[in-house]
């Protein structure tokens, strides 16, 4: 491996620890806001039905941006991971080289793009 590739990889680990550190905190923030909202939810539904109604719709979306962090900070724990093995950058599916810019854009990508594009047809034509 090259000085300039390792200085690259060196630079990947940092920006992808920052991220999962940075997931951690914003899941755990927002998971006991969320827990407090729902507490809410119950004060106002006998009392007040329609500002219940008003907590427990923004409750669903604050959990659904959860679910989506969550899914980001595994995504980003299975990329250290592939670091870790070696097998960073490896189209999972093709077992081609992921290309250069797809991974500076998409840190966690694990699929080359025609990969992606073929997988996301196929989860459209399945839907």
């Amino acid at each position: 491996m090259s000085q300039h590739s390792s200085l690259q990889e060196h630079r990947l680990i940092l920006q992808l620890l920052d991220e999962r550190r940075e997931l951690a905190g914003a899941l755990l923030r927002e998971s006991e806001a969320l827990a407090e909202a729902d507490n809410g939810v119950g004060i106002y539904e006998a009392s007040e039905p329609s500002v219940a109604g008003e907590l427990a719709i923004c409750c669903d979306s604050e959990l659904r941006l959860l679910e989506l962090r969550e899914l980001h900070l595994q995504q980003t724990e299975r990329a250290l991971e592939r670091l870790r093995e070696g097998s960073y950058g490896v189209c999972r599916s093709c077992g081609e080289p992921i290309g250069s810019r797809r991974l500076e854009a998409l840190p966690v990508a694990s699929l080359c793009l025609r990969c992606q594009m073929t997988s996301e047809t196929v989860g459209v034509l399945s839907a």
